[in-house]
């Protein structure tokens, strides 16, 4: 029995299984939660933004908030050796500049995760 949990243990595509569900979960975990609970996570806070559901007034529901963070989720695409952590290297880029140039550049802020959550957006508060 210790052996087969020995083999278990030390093998490299379960451990990265494991690891790459358990980020992926955690990363969309916070990220949707904070947004559907407060509106807003830790560096939002410090950066006094926050996300508004498509009314302009409240917090994005569940549903809304993870679809707006769908791009955290990437880290499940680790599970393939090799080429996982590539693929989702490059796509974790494009996410991070398509939400950069939504946020500076587009008038009313909304980047194309917001769209694809149905209108939520992010405002500045301060």
């Amino acid at each position: 029995m210790n052996l087969v949990l020995a083999a278990i243990a030390d093998s490299w595509l379960l451990t990265n299984l494991i690891t790459s569900v358990v980020d992926a979960a955690a990363f969309l975990g916070y990220f949707s939660y904070m947004e559907s609970e407060r509106g807003t996570t830790v560096g939002k806070q410090i950066m006094k933004l926050r996300v508004v559901g498509p009314d302009g007034q409240s917090n994005p529901t569940m549903e809304q908030a993870v679809r707006r963070n769908i791009w955290a989720g990437l880290a499940i695409l680790q599970v393939v050796p090799i080429l996982g952590a590539i693929v989702s290297f490059v796509l974790y880029v494009v996410a991070i500049v398509l939400l950069v140039i939504g946020i500076n550049a587009l008038p009313d802020r909304r980047t194309w995760f917001d769209k694809f959550a149905g209108g939520s957006q992010v405002l500045k508060v301060g």
